[in-house]
């Protein structure tokens, strides 16, 4: 007896992710043409700033190719996220068996459920209960990190994951700022004669 309602719950979450699976699919899709276009600006200043590094003499070289070089690390983690959610779309249904997968997880007999629910329950405020309990919630159990890690298409939907990539967007975009900005100072660094 307690099959059905089992059944009917992940009947229920499957018709969900299915028809949401689309929308999900096509945000990325069309997310990706400004993805590209944010990740393009860093590169023409660092190509210059790279050249002026380059040919720039004693340790002003090596410091400044250094710097560079985490300007281009920063470029290419942007673009490796951007490849990652397009190769999580490839097939709709693989994704969709993959997030219901991930709702069976933390399904409502789980310990990462109940650690959810214990953030949510009682009234008032009560401040530091609720920190102890995001705390709980923050440190998932490993075995559950180790089972959204096998998930290779869901697994860049589900936090923490959108949230690095958006920590990796706000470094893309200092970058970017950056690199335009020592661009400039170094052009008048080699026209001083400095570098």
């Amino acid at each position: 007896m307690s099959e059905e309602p089992e059944s009917a719950l992940q009947a229920r979450v499957r018709s969900t992710v299915e028809a949401h699976v689309a929308k999900l699919v096509l945000a990325v899709k069309v997310l990706r043409i400004p993805a590209a276009l944010v990740g393009l600006p860093a590169i023409p200043a660092l190509l210059g700033a790279t050249l002026l590094a380059a040919t720039a003499q004693g340790w002003w070289r090596i410091g400044l190719l250094v710097a560079c070089l985490v300007g281009w690390l920063a470029v290419a983690l942007w673009w490796i996220r951007v490849k990652r959610y397009h190769d999580a779309i490839d097939d709709p249904d693989v994704l969709a068996d993959q997030l219901v997968a991930v709702f069976a997880m933390f399904d409502s007999g789980s310990e990462v459920f109940a650690r959810m629910l214990a953030v949510f329950e009682g009234g008032g405020l009560r401040v530091a209960y609720r920190l102890r309990t995001l705390w709980r919630l923050v440190r998932i159990p490993d075995y559950v990190t180790t089972q959204i890690e096998d998930l290779h298409a869901a697994r860049w939907f589900i936090p923490p994951m959108p949230a690095t990539t958006a920590l990796r967007f706000t470094i893309l975009i200092w970058t970017t700022v950056t690199s335009w900005v020592a661009l400039l100072v170094l052009a008048g660094l080699r026209i001083g004669g400095v570098v």
